[in-house]
């Protein structure tokens, strides 16, 4: 019996070992299965308040005036859970501080529409004074057109020359036509809510200025003597003081600025906006109110609904940091991309268009200095005609191997020249303290014997450049190891720099990564260290391997470390400085890294997230920091939601190969000892 019952025993076992693993085999394929057909995410913070990021937080705790916002959105017209998510944001912004009023208005329900109707001509009305002050001057405008159109046809009257009579004659007919197109303007202002002056100013005053040119021509008529040339041709003087007074109206006009109400109007014409608003008018320069159209905060095109949602907050946050900034905030930076390509590369379509978008969301303009080409500095005045935003000069240097060009009428120097073109501009900047921020491309004068330029111009603030040694390191392919020109680094904790600290976590990629030597320690800062990795190196012969395209670079010869000319980590490839005496300056050793291409790349795994979000926020923290405004120097919302996982030092790497190594085998030594001694 002893024996029967030992093997119905071990039957049982048996028998329940192989449906435990049956059992587990098909749950396991059932998974398999279900996840194949059904896709579920789930938004951890999808029914939490939003958290505001440490920029914003920045942002809210430097602003002292009351800030009103009202947030006018059509609910029929959008996807539910993404204006959940716009919501969740603007309620945050309401709860950080009192002095922020919030109201959220659905203009979808009647009552709500005419709500905001009533919010918006309460606006309009703070703004009367100054659209009748407007109208006042469009009306003096008008008369003098008439007068003057009645002076010019007298003249045609008297002038015997049949050619200036006719000019005077037609100049007089078009006056008046101008002058009736101004007061039907302004008569129809009365049937708007936001009404906008600007196209009838520009009207009014074109018109002025073409009338002063026309006559200036009609009277010099090819005699260097104005007076003496109208006397001959028989102009009265009359004729003379019309000119005048037109050229002092056109600039009268010019100086105007429209009502901030007037940025009401696409608002009142959609019936939905988000409105960012001060009470207290001032002369600073700052506006009373900027209008946000919400169609920018609700993202087309994304692969899933949870990463609609996520760039709906990011979107909205970054909206309403740049919209309070605005009416806060006299010292928004503008920055002047200096470069030496021979086009323009900031405006429509550039390689820096993405980026002169996130900036202006940011209340950040971006305006493009082609230096290379001669182009003086850029005016800033219409930007800055106050003359109180901080200027930030972000300076991309060229390949100086690049060989002239000759194409019809076009000869664009070669890169060597271009170079030395923007080195001579950084030097300037150096000199005259202007904050800037200059990002390196490998030289290829090393190699014969020769100075980098642009190294040599750096050379006050206290770095040395090691510009004909660009990093690679050796990536594995199916295809074998191939030379990686892009040198990955997840920021940690080891670097104290405010700038570093707003990168923390975040992985930045930086291609052809130029190692940065601080000469004056105390005052130069490293931002950002790529690590020693074995397989990571600093290659001197580099040249060939960047001019081959990109998709043939697996296929050729691959550069290998040299022991003895190729340099060892760590390296630092980006620094801060500030020199005693002189400007704030950051230089980086690569030059891609902020255009469209690198940082706006999405991930493999993830293409609605950035492949590099450290790229941005680098960018962003330097801009802050070159401005003097370190209390900005903060993570954005963008980083907040980038997944990150902190960087293992050494000791972490060590111990868990330790613990694999030998950790398994010896907690299989103690399960097979426990086993043991509880069967006896």
């Amino acid at each position: 019996m002893g024996v029967m019952a030992s093997r119905r025993t071990n039957s049982s076992r048996w028998t329940a070992s192989v449906l435990f693993v049956v059992g587990v085999a098909v749950a396991a394929v059932s998974i398999a299965v279900l996840a194949e057909r059904v896709s579920v995410r789930i938004d951890a913070t999808m029914r939490q308040t939003h958290r505001l990021s440490p920029r914003a937080e920045a942002v809210l705790g430097a602003a002292d005036d009351p800030i009103e916002i009202i947030a006018a959105i059509d609910g029929s017209a959008r996807d539910g859970r993404l204006i959940d998510a716009a919501e969740d944001v603007l309620e945050a912004f309401g709860g950080a501080s009192d002095n922020i009023s919030l109201t959220t208005i659905n203009t979808a329900r009647p009552l709500d529409r005419d709500r905001f109707d009533r919010l918006v001509e309460a606006m309009v009305a703070r703004d009367r004074d100054r659209y009748d002050a407007i109208a006042r001057t469009l009306s003096d405008v008008a008369t003098e057109m008439r007068t003057a159109g009645a002076t010019l046809a007298d003249a045609a009257a008297a002038v015997d020359s049949a050619e200036p009579a006719a000019v005077l004659r037609t100049l007089a007919r078009d006056l008046d036509v101008i002058a009736r197109r101004v007061e039907q303007d302004i008569a129809s202002w009365s049937e708007m809510v936001a009404p906008d002056p600007k196209p009838t100013l520009d009207t009014a005053s074109q018109a002025m200025e073409a009338l002063a040119s026309q006559l200036a021509t009609l009277a010099t008529a090819d005699d260097a003597s104005v007076s003496f040339s109208a006397r001959r041709r028989g102009i009265p003087p009359e004729v003379g003081r019309v000119r005048d007074r037109a050229l002092a109206f056109a600039q009268r006009l010019k100086e105007i600025k429209p009502p901030d109400a007037t940025r009401l109007a696409g608002a009142v014409a959609s019936n939905e906006a988000i409105i960012i608003s001060r009470p207290t008018a001032t002369d600073d320069g700052r506006p009373t109110l900027v209008g946000i159209d919400p169609t920018s905060l609700f993202p087309s095109g994304l692969s899933d609904a949870g990463s609609a949602i996520t760039q709906t907050r990011l979107a909205t946050e970054r909206a309403l940091v740049a919209g309070i900034g605005a009416v806060t905030r006299l010292d928004r930076p503008i920055v002047v991309l200096g470069h030496a390509e021979w086009t323009k590369i900031a405006g429509l379509n550039g390689i820096a268009s993405l980026l002169a978008d996130r900036l202006r969301a940011s209340g950040i303009d971006l305006v493009d200095w082609a230096i290379a080409r001669g182009d003086p500095p850029p005016a800033l005045a219409k930007l800055d005609p106050t003359g109180q935003r901080p200027v930030v000069y972000l300076i991309l240097t060229g390949n100086s191997w690049q060989p002239p060009v000759r194409r019809d009428s076009l000869e664009i120097p070669s890169g060597l020249e271009r170079t030395r073109r923007v080195a001579s501009a950084v030097s300037e900047l150096i000199s005259d303290d202007r904050p800037l921020l200059v990002c390196l491309q490998p030289s290829d004068a090393p190699s014969y014997g020769s100075e980098d330029p642009i190294a040599r111009s750096l050379a006050p603030l206290g770095v040395r450049i090691d510009s004909g040694r660009p990093l690679l390191s050796g990536r594995a392919t199916p295809g074998g190891v191939v030379a990686d020109p892009m040198s990955r680094v997840t920021q940690g904790d080891e670097l104290g720099h405010p700038i570093a600290r707003a990168t923390r976590g975040l992985q930045i990629g930086i291609e052809w990564a130029l190692p940065i030597e601080p000469v004056e320690i105390e005052s130069v800062s490293p931002l950002v260290r790529v690590p020693a990795d074995a397989n990571a190196w600093a290659e001197s012969r580099w040249l060939a391997y960047m001019r081959t395209p990109l998709d043939q670079r697996r296929l050729v010869a691959q550069p290998v470390e040299d022991e003895g000319d190729d340099g060892d980590g760590p390296w630092v490839v980006a620094a801060a400085c500030e020199p005693a005496g002189g400007p704030r300056a950051v230089v980086v050793g690569g030059a891609t890294w902020f255009l469209d291409p690198v940082w706006a790349a999405g991930s493999e795994s993830n293409p609605d997230r950035f492949a590099q979000p450290g790229n941005i926020e680098l960018l962003e923290a330097c801009i802050a920091w070159l401005a003097g405004q370190d209390e900005l120097i903060a993570a954005s919302g963008s980083a907040r939601a980038t997944p990150t996982i902190g960087p293992m030092s050494d000791g972490l790497v060590s111990g868990l190969r330790w613990g694999l190594m030998a950790g398994l085998p010896a907690l299989i030594l103690v399960f097979g000892v426990l086993y043991r001694m509880i069967r006896g």
